[in-house]
């Protein structure tokens, strides 16, 4: 009898043990199918275009974001709202030492350090993240919602 309560306790305690420790899965993004937009504003007027992905990984705990961290292709940004001579001028732009410096520094990071599902949100995140440009590091907050279906996932 004592060897059957033992053998019981046993069993609910590695139970209990193995679901308190999380379970996080490193997902890697699929870099060709994913894409980051960006818009960028000034006074008068406002640009928008895309920047490639070179690769990332999100951290899925249990069906819940938990961090994770991608690399950012400096030098394929693009500009979507313009054509000709104009977009090639912004782009170059963006390119140059004026803004990205694509040259000295291809890669930006995003490394996302907190996100917290939001309380009857559904797929809506608060996420805290460090963004390095140009090798400088600085702190970003953002919402997101991300759709996450066994280890697919589909962020905005």
């Amino acid at each position: 009898m004592k060897r059957i309560f033992l053998t019981i306790a046993l069993a609910i305690i590695t139970t209990f043990s193995f679901s308190a420790k999380p379970h996080i899965a490193n997902v890697r993004v699929n870099a060709e199918n994913s894409t980051i937009k960006w818009i960028g504003s000034k006074v008068a007027s406002s640009h928008e275009g895309n920047v490639n992905i070179q690769k990332g990984m999100l951290m899925i705990d249990h069906g819940t974001l938990v961090g994770g961290q991608f690399s950012i292709d400096m030098t394929s940004i693009s500009n979507t709202d313009m054509e000709g001579r104009k977009k090639e001028r912004l782009e170059g732009h963006l390119k140059s030492d004026d803004f990205f410096d694509v040259e000295q520094f291809p890669l930006a990071t995003i490394t996302i350090i907190n996100a917290v599902k939001e309380k009857g949100g559904g797929n809506s995140y608060k996420v805290v993240a460090s963004l390095t440009i140009k090798g400088i590091t600085n702190p970003v907050a953002f919402d997101a919602n991300v759709a996450i279906d066994g280890l697919n996932f589909l962020a905005t």
